[in-house]
């Protein structure tokens, strides 16, 4: 009575759906956890060169005065 065929048609359709809706999150969670790295590497060498320039360019009463300040 019923066509059986329709049905797993429009269920493989809704299981690939699903299927490619996880892997495209999941790439893109790997991209934004990639980018943070990143941004928080560069951060982290910007911080290091500053300490440096500061080490070397200033005396150690400014370097206290900019600390406490």
């Amino acid at each position: 009575m019923f066509n059986n065929k329709g049905s797993t048609l429009i269920e493989s359709l809704f299981a690939f759906q699903i299927y490619i809706s996880i892997v495209v999150l999941f790439v893109v969670l790997l991209t934004q956890l990639y980018d943070g790295e990143n941004r928080l590497k560069r951060q982290y060498i910007s911080i290091q060169n500053q300490e440096e320039k500061i080490l070397y360019q200033e005396n150690f009463i400014d370097i206290i005065k900019m600390v406490l300040h």
